[in-house]
């Protein structure tokens, strides 16, 4: 359907989107990629490093806590991915929260030695 403007209205999202940054390994093709998940809703993500995939290509997204995302990937532009989750995730889950103590401790910057 087209706009009072003529051209296409855009999608509405069904879920909100929690910004994360959690590294993670991308599985596809029967490769792995490491990537970094950027964001997160109930039934998507964006990924991004992740190279060599297409619209409709089924990825498995594994997490540094050894938990597995399954879905498919719905757009693919210079590296960056998203994705439609196989399964919606719950209201509660951990990875929707704001504050997460177990994934802040991942994205805690590396100790030049110094002190």
């Amino acid at each position: 359907m087209t706009g009072s403007s003529g051209g296409v209205e855009k999608e509405a999202r069904r879920f909100r989107r929690q910004s994360i940054e959690i590294p993670a390994l991308l599985h596809c093709h029967d490769r792995f990629q490491r990537v970094c998940l950027l964001n997160v809703s109930r039934g998507g993500a964006g990924i991004e490093g992740a190279f060599g995939l297409m619209p409709g290509d089924a990825i498995k997204l594994e997490m540094i806590d050894r938990r597995m995302l399954t879905g498919v990937v719905i757009w693919a532009v210079g590296g960056r991915i998203g994705i439609d989750l196989d399964q919606l995730l719950a209201a509660d889950d951990a990875l929707l929260e704001p504050e997460r103590p177990s994934m802040t401790l991942a994205r805690r910057p590396i100790s030049t030695g110094s002190h």
